[in-house]
């Protein structure tokens, strides 16, 4: 027996804030998007949820990292490509004044023991956040920074 799930898919309502669609049912918040597709929150749906979660967080500040090691290579080839003291052209700024981040520690998205963890990368800057949030609480996720080494 299969069972059809709801389709799920990111937008904007017509006010111009963020939105999940579900079936193509507009929701705004977690607890909306609970109510109409709580199997989001299954460990075998934890990019769908994660994606939902920072969509509704962050709009477009932030992407999720669906592949640590494809991440792990961009990352570094565009550190290494950055001479020091030089900001890269196609970030705000340089990653070396960041420094590199312990890319070891990124996973992909998982949920367990009623926490959704995941990792995104922002947008502007390029520096990846670990991303927390226990289910009870979708609304509020917590953005902290890898730790980083090697400071220029």
């Amino acid at each position: 027996m299969t069972i059809d799930l709801p389709e799920i898919s990111l937008g904007y309502a017509d006010d111009g804030a963020p939105a999940i669609y579900v079936d193509g049912t507009p929701v705004q918040s977690a607890p909306e998007l609970m109510g109409l597709a709580s199997w989001i929150c299954a460990p075998d749906q934890a990019l769908l949820c994660a994606q939902a979660v920072n969509h509704l967080a962050q709009q477009q500040t932030y992407t999720v990292i669906e592949d640590p090691a494809r991440f792990s290579e961009w990352y570094r080839a565009r550190h290494a490509a950055e001479a020091p003291g030089i900001v890269s052209p196609d970030a705000a700024y340089g990653l070396r004044g960041f420094g590199l981040p312990e890319l070891d520690l990124i996973t992909v998205p998982s949920i367990l023991d009623q926490t959704l963890t995941f990792f995104a990368v922002n947008r502007q800057i390029g520096v990846p956040y670990k991303v927390t949030a226990p289910l009870n609480a979708l609304d509020t996720p917590d953005y902290d920074p890898v730790p980083m080494t090697g400071k220029e």
